[in-house]
């Protein structure tokens, strides 16, 4: 039971080092290191198998939790992190901001256009 647990934690844990680029010695500090880069749900799945992970390593605490949510968990943070794609991720962001800045142009020039034809400087003689 402690080793399949703990290779839940590693599976994840490679996902993430892969996909989102977080880098630590174990699930939990990368988990700390997600930040806004995953979903609240996804990070709490992860923050219960990494929490699984530790309490297998004691002898005590590894019969005090139950497998079935675990292995479910597991499963929902998993299906997310092999759907998630990085490059996708990327031109989604670099579209947005062309889009934003395109959008703050346009309007600075109607803008400008307002005020030189409102002060008679262009338009209708």
């Amino acid at each position: 039971m402690a080793k399949t647990i703990h290779d839940l934690a590693d599976g994840l844990s490679a996902l993430v080092t892969e996909k989102l680029s977080v880098r630590a010695s174990d699930l939990t500090l990368q988990v700390d290191k997600i930040g806004r880069r995953a979903p609240r749900r996804v990070k709490r799945d992860l923050w219960e198998v990494a929490n699984a992970a530790e309490m297998a390593r004691h002898p005590r605490l590894a019969a005090r939790f139950d497998v079935t949510p675990v292995q479910a968990a597991h499963r929902r943070a998993e299906t997310w992190l092999k759907s998630y794609d990085p490059a996708q991720v990327r031109r989604q962001r670099r579209l947005s901001i062309l889009v934003t800045i395109l959008f703050n142009l346009g309007l600075a020039s109607a803008l400008g256009i307002w005020v030189l034809a409102h002060f008679g400087i262009i338009g209708p003689q």
